[in-house]
């Protein structure tokens, strides 16, 4: 068989991938084929654009190590006044309250404690307020949101959280952020 024929019969093949014919009378240069590459290259899903925060009294659910928990944000009181005298003690600053409901939904097997802690507020101009560290039961006569309290599956707790606030300031959001969980947000009216 002629060179040429058998050159011919390759670009055929290979016609696909771009090969030309050769010139008259002699073999034709090898062409380069570039051959299709798969892309290896990963790309992440598109992240969801995180849920902004809940309207208050909006029920939502979070799950984590200890189990699965309905939780809500009836209202905020502001002021929240003490009964005793002078408090709070520092001078510009006021109580303000959050009445929250916590359910237990699944405790996976482990007792499920709940405390202030994971709470916190958050000021129009961004200054995070965290829950109390110190504080008496005696200072309201409303019923508090429990400290330190095991709550049982299938069983909710509710009552007011305070937080110490400066005078003047507008409160935002009110976060729920325990460990090993999802953050749970609620916007302040």
């Amino acid at each position: 068989m002629p060179r040429y024929t058998l050159t011919l019969a390759a670009c055929l093949l290979a016609m696909a991938a771009g090969c030309s014919s050769p010139p008259a009378g002699g073999a034709a240069d090898p062409v380069p084929v570039e051959s299709p590459v798969a892309d290896t290259t990963t790309t992440a899903p598109p992240s969801l654009p995180a849920e902004g925060p809940k309207r208050m009294g909006k029920t939502q659910t979070t799950a984590g190590t200890q189990g699965e928990f309905s939780v809500s944000v009836a209202r905020v009181r502001r002021p929240f006044k003490a009964v005793v005298p002078g408090l709070p003690e520092r001078a510009g600053y006021e109580y303000a309250a959050a009445n929250v409901k916590f359910c237990v939904t699944d405790d996976k097997g482990s007792e499920v404690r709940i405390g202030w802690s994971a709470w916190s507020a958050t000021t129009v101009d961004g200054v995070v307020v965290e829950s109390l560290s110190a504080w008496s039961a005696d200072w309201w006569t409303e019923p508090l949101y429990p400290q330190d309290h095991v709550v049982k599956v299938g069983r909710c707790v509710r009552g007011w959280l305070p937080f110490e606030v400066q005078r003047g300031s507008k409160l935002d959001i009110i976060t729920y952020s325990p460990d090993e969980m999802n953050e749970l947000e609620w916007k302040v009216r």
